[in-house]
């Protein structure tokens, strides 16, 4: 999957980074928009679109109001001496619960902004931009952002045994051939073996997690579609509306509208938690 890494972004781009890890407080740019960044035009015009309603808080209500409607089925907890074993001790269990925390958020926050914005290019209730016009102004405090985590490993930097689990964990809840590899898997890769405990922690659960994702995905396109009307578009060059809704499409259909039950599982595997 093309992008632009954090690492790597220059002007426009790397402003934009900045902005959404403040507007998100996140303290990363999950893949969706660093693949957008790949595409002229699209990050820019998609983002100063889908602004508005993360900064005014929508974004915050309609995330959590989904998080907490998951129906997630029950996962066992990882025993902390298996963690141990691997040298994930006290110290580094926050720093993977840093990482898992971050995706949860973004995931969320970002399913239902950016089908919201779908919708809206499909023909929903949007406002419709007059030549010139900005919208107006109305933004929450921004958030402060976590601290820095630690670097995405490179998948081909990956231990055999950890690319199989990686391999593994991707393709579980999926509907079709995979494309995406999702980052919240690839950033568990910084900790040796630890893909291998999450692989076969969630592997039993294969059978059953169509359900929760698509319940999902569908508890994200109702709240979405109370958002549309806050929208204004204004009309961008049709290319750049093509590729924001081929990539819209694949994001939400085949990675975060599954990520966003995959990465509170994958916590209550690690760290445990109550299970649904």
């Amino acid at each position: 999957m093309p992008s632009v890494p954090e690492h790597d972004a220059r002007g426009e781009t790397a402003d934009i980074y900045a902005d959404i890890r403040a507007v998100l407080a996140v303290p990363l740019v999950n893949l969706v928009w660093r693949h957008l960044a790949v595409f002229p035009g699209a990050l820019p015009w998609c983002w100063s679109t889908v602004r508005p309603l993360y900064a005014s808080g929508a974004i915050d209500t309609a995330a959590l109001a989904l998080r907490a409607g998951l129906r997630l089925p029950t996962v066992a907890t990882i025993p902390v001496a298996h963690l141990d074993a691997i040298g994930v001790d006290d110290t580094q269990r926050r720093a993977v619960g840093a990482v898992l925390d971050a995706y949860e958020a973004g995931n969320s926050q970002n399913l239902v902004a950016l089908t919201a914005l779908r919708l809206a290019l499909d023909g929903g209730p949007r406002r419709v931009a007059s030549p010139g016009q900005t919208p107006p102004a109305s933004e929450r405090p921004m958030m402060p952002v976590t601290p820095t985590l630690p670097p995405i490993p490179a998948v081909e930097a990956l231990a055999a045994e950890d690319g199989l689990a990686l391999r593994t964990l991707n393709a579980l809840g999926a509907d079709a051939s995979v494309t995406i590899v999702a980052s919240a898997y690839r950033h568990l890769g910084y900790w040796p073996g630890l893909l291998g405990l999450c692989a076969r922690a969630l592997e039993p659960l294969a059978d059953v997690l169509h359900p929760a994702i698509a319940a999902a995905r569908e508890d994200a396109r109702r709240l979405a579609a109370g958002l549309v009307g806050r929208l204004t578009l204004d009309t961008p060059d049709a290319e750049i509306t093509t590729t924001v809704e081929d990539v819209i499409d694949r994001f939400t259909g085949e990675a975060i509208g599954r990520m966003v039950v995959m990465v509170p599982l994958a916590r209550r595997a690690l760290l445990g938690g109550p299970n649904a």
